[in-house]
């Protein structure tokens, strides 16, 4: 996009709009991330909020606190896979299905009027409506050459790299992860 507005073919160029963004943006509490995506090998550019504010907390996510844990309890199966070529990961989808996210401990302690009742488990129906949801949302990814699996989409490595870059990665995965993120 950046070479059909200005007629500028040059990285320098493209890279100096990106940082110019990035000084921007900073004051806003927001990022300019680049990835490129190995399972395509496209280069991808997104805007991602830093803050936890209330606003980011009530209106950046329309998925559920049930299936924000699943899709954590996903990206932590398949980031953890011993044996992912190149740091890409995949797990078949039957047993995507079969993951089980796991209740997120509170940061501090409630008080009793506080505690908030347990999430309840997602049915198998529920989550195959939201893993469809998280692939078209591209936080999934299904490779184009094997239908049926599911791997780590870019929008996670955009706006959860420091998630998954905070797992206790195998160390070709992180390794390959350094390089493109």
């Amino acid at each position: 996009m950046y070479t059909r507005l200005t007629n500028d073919t040059s990285e320098e160029g493209y890279m100096g709009l990106l940082e110019a963004a990035k000084g921007a943006l900073a004051g806003l509490q927001l990022a300019v991330r680049r990835v490129k995506f190995s399972v395509d090998g496209e280069w991808y550019v997104g805007v991602v909020n830093q803050a936890a504010d209330e606003i980011a907390k009530k209106h950046g996510s329309s998925f559920s606190i049930a299936e924000l844990q699943y899709l954590r309890a996903l990206l932590t199966t398949i980031a953890l896979l011993p044996d992912a070529p190149d740091g890409e990961g995949f797990i078949r989808e039957t047993e995507a299905l079969n993951v089980r996210a796991v209740q997120s401990a509170p940061s501090s302690q409630p008080s009793a009027s506080q505690a908030a009742a347990p999430v309840p488990a997602l049915s198998l129906g529920q989550k195959e409506t939201v893993l469809k949801k998280f692939k078209d949302e591209m936080w999934l990814v299904e490779p184009q050459d094997d239908e049926g699996l599911v791997g780590i989409g870019v929008r996670s490595f955009l706006e959860l790299h420091e998630l998954l870059l905070g797992l206790d990665l195998p160390d070709g995965t992180r390794a390959a992860w350094e390089k493109f993120l």
